[in-house]
């Protein structure tokens, strides 16, 4: 058995199934997700982003493991329940605990009966079941009128993702000491490189502050832009930015994962080459060597 504690949002969390997935590939045994430390958080969180389990919009296999004060009558039991959860998980399996962002080939040696926590934020450590991964997050969900006529426009047209990501990182303030808020700059900038090496390109616009978006992305080209998915119904901006041409992406694993999804052999990716404040946090192996960075 191969159990990972999950955190984070939609991202984060498919950033670790992916390494616990090739894991438990490896070692020809189950994998269980570990949702003690998300269900263990207030649905409603002034210093951090709300968690929850997201994954459930894909067909993927694995054992969910939830606490049994999850609910709204035990929850304040919850927290611990979590603690003495990890403290069981800690002693009784192999523990692998992530250290940085760098990737670590002796992370894909870890043996059966392994518990894990961190983020492993590269492709590096799923790049051998790539076809696995890519199945596994194959969507689920079909879609409502609205969102099937976007679809039709972006595969009739030379389609650019464009991912603007604000809100929580600028509105908390543990996420704006962390993270790079992203300039106009640095999408004009993608906007011009992408313009030079490809033709008549149509931009989707996807942000969680739209009209910031409409108010600093002036661009000559057809433009469409996206805001009708929220709350639960977000993921299926992460589907339509998949299905696009090219992406230009954000310093996000939401907007990271769109693009690796993207199956356009010909794609061309343009990524921030710093996406963290402090140099405590390495970025080097986020990016695939096949992207753009700037």
């Amino acid at each position: 058995m191969i159990k990972i504690q999950f955190s984070g949002g939609l991202g984060n969390q498919m950033f670790q199934y992916a390494f616990a997935k090739h894991l438990a590939v490896k070692n020809n045994t189950d994998l269980v997700l570990d949702l003690s430390y998300i269900e263990s958080k207030l649905p409603f969180k002034k210093f951090s982003t709300p968690m929850q389990y997201e994954l459930d919009i894909f067909n993927i296999d694995a054992k969910l493991e939830k606490l049994f004060f999850g609910n709204a009558v035990t929850y304040p039991f919850a927290k611990s329940e979590f603690i003495l959860k990890t403290k069981i998980n800690t002693k009784k399996l192999n523990l692998l605990k992530e250290n940085n962002l760098s990737f670590n080939a002796e992370y894909l040696n870890f043996p059966d009966n392994s518990f894990i926590q961190g983020n492993f934020q590269s492709e590096l450590y799923f790049k051998e079941i790539e076809k696995i991964i890519r199945k596994d997050f194959t969507f689920n969900t079909k879609l409502d009128n609205e969102n099937q006529h976007i679809l039709e426009q972006i595969q009739q047209t030379n389609a650019v993702a464009v991912h603007i990501r604000r809100g929580d990182y600028l509105s908390i303030k543990k996420n704006a000491s962390k993270f790079r808020s992203l300039d106009i700059n640095y999408y004009k900038n993608a906007v011009n490189i992408l313009e030079n090496k490809t033709e008549q390109p149509a931009y989707f616009i996807f942000s969680d502050n739209i009209e910031w978006a409409k108010n600093h992305l002036n661009l000559e080209a057809k433009t469409t832009f996206i805001n009708h998915n929220k709350g639960k119904n977000s993921y299926l901006d992460m589907f339509l930015m998949s299905q696009c041409k090219h992406n230009i992406i954000a310093n996000s694993t939401f907007s990271w994962w769109s693009a690796w999804l993207n199956s356009n052999h010909k794609k061309l990716v343009i990524a921030p080459k710093i996406w963290f404040l402090t140099e405590e946090f390495n970025q080097n192996d986020i990016v695939p060597k096949s992207w753009i960075t700037i």
